[in-house]
């Protein structure tokens, strides 16, 4: 009689790897973005048309409201010239500069911070802010704060995407913002760990890298042999678990032929 314990392992063993394979599958990434840009109707306002803006207290006559609702946030040009035209009536150009960065950033709800497509966006907008200092250098110091902070914001919120939903690490588009903040020195904080590594890899199809440098190169060879032998022991239990198999369902063909007969 055949043993069966051989035979119910071999079944586990290939359970397991169905497993893992639809396991793997639930992490393809995303391909690209969807192409959204940020729309400006040059909805601007002036602030010459706005009275007391000469006020030792600026920030409780500044039109906060109407400046968020329209387009002069959006454009970094527009911007200097709002701090010029401030500075010209107001001499507090520290209050006038902290007004104008607030507005921008902390009290600005355009971005949705929780889609990846808007963060995108978000990231090539506060690009044009990382400019050289020697252009609008009076003004430089409002732009290097907006670019921080927002870029900074785009890391943190990259960061708790990932907590609520594990598998966007290895989203392309992560991958790339994530990239972005690096670059910029707006770490994201968070780092992978050697599964998440090892599951990259395997998305990435980097199989040099994982079987050659990591899984044969890096490692003993005690390992190595141990390797060695669970393979041997893996294409020994599938060949006996293919030709139970086969058997089986040779047997069960050659009943039902002779029940007919």
């Amino acid at each position: 009689m055949k043993p069966k314990k051989p035979i119910l392992v071999l079944l586990s063993i290939a359970f397991l790897i169905f497993i893992l394979i639809i396991f793997l599958s639930s992490f393809a990434p995303n391909s690209s973005f969807k192409k959204i840009e940020l729309t400006n109707e040059n909805n601007y306002i002036q602030l010459v048309d706005f009275p007391n803006l000469e006020n030792t207290n600026l920030n409780s006559v500044f039109p906060h409201e109407e400046y968020i609702k329209s387009d002069n946030w959006k454009n970094l040009i527009k911007i200097n010239e709002d701090l010029n035209y401030i500075n010209s009536v107001n001499i507090n150009k520290f209050q006038n500069m902290d007004i104008i960065i607030k507005d921008i950033t902390v009290n600005n709800k355009f971005w949705n911070l929780s889609s990846l497509d808007s963060l995108n966006m978000l990231v090539k907008w506060a690009e044009t802010f990382n400019i050289d200092d020697k252009i609008f250098s009076e003004n430089s110091p409002a732009f290097r704060s907006i670019y921080n902070y927002w870029m900074g914001l785009v890391a943190k919120s990259l960061d708790n995407l990932i907590q609520n939903n594990y598998n966007l690490k290895f989203d392309f588009r992560v991958k790339y913002l994530r990239q972005r903040c690096i670059e910029t020195t707006h770490g994201t904080g968070t780092s992978d760990d050697g599964v998440t590594k090892i599951i990259t890899n395997i998305i990435d199809q980097k199989w040099h890298y994982l079987f050659v440098d990591r899984l044969w190169n890096a490692t003993s060879n005690l390992f190595k042999f141990i390797l060695i032998i669970i393979l041997i022991i893996t294409l020994v239990g599938y060949i006996l678990f293919f030709t139970y198999s086969y058997n089986l369902l040779y047997k069960l063909i050659n009943n039902k032929k002779t029940k007919t007969i």
